[in-house]
């Protein structure tokens, strides 16, 4: 064997390596977003199928925002007479909650969330806490590929 074999040789074990390494990396960043867009679409999930399960067990809706109001909030009596509240901050894409006050984290990355309430007909919209049996609850997120919207219809359970 020559030297020039050896070296060939070697080069050309660099550029397979290089290559690889190149394929390797790029699998990873792409794995890599896929799973923090998959955390971020978890998140909204859970979310909206937390307050539609809530608003199920509630006695009536305290106070709603009104269903323009991509930084919405909610707030519904509990069975144990505790006001149960959440809050969008729109300049922090967090969702608070919190018994009385939304003062503790929630949900995070959260671009918009909405509620709109509906009377016994589920068609007729209303933002009147007493005429209140429906609430449809639209949490949003922004992916790479846009923004994803999920949501979740909770019906009052002492209607």
């Amino acid at each position: 064997m020559s030297l020039i074999e050896v070296m060939v040789s070697t080069a050309m074990l660099a550029t397979v390596v290089t290559a690889a390494s190149v394929v390797v990396r790029t699998a990873y960043t792409s794995w890599s977003a896929h799973e923090n867009d998959l955390v971020v679409q978890s998140g909204a999930h859970a979310v909206a199928r937390h307050l539609a399960r809530t608003i199920r067990q509630a006695t009536r809706v305290v106070a709603i925002s009104a269903p323009s109001d991509n930084s919405g909030s909610l707030t519904v009596e509990s069975a144990t007479g505790d006001n149960l509240v959440w809050d969008h901050d729109g300049s922090s894409d967090c969702v608070n909650f919190g018994v009385g006050t939304a003062s503790d984290l929630f949900a995070e990355n959260i671009t918009a969330l909405t509620f709109v309430g509906y009377d016994a007909d589920a068609t007729t919209a209303t933002t009147d806490p007493n005429e209140i049996q429906i609430v449809k609850c639209s949490v949003s997120v922004t992916l790479p590929t846009g923004t994803k919207t999920v949501t979740a219809w909770g019906w009052l359970r002492s209607w």
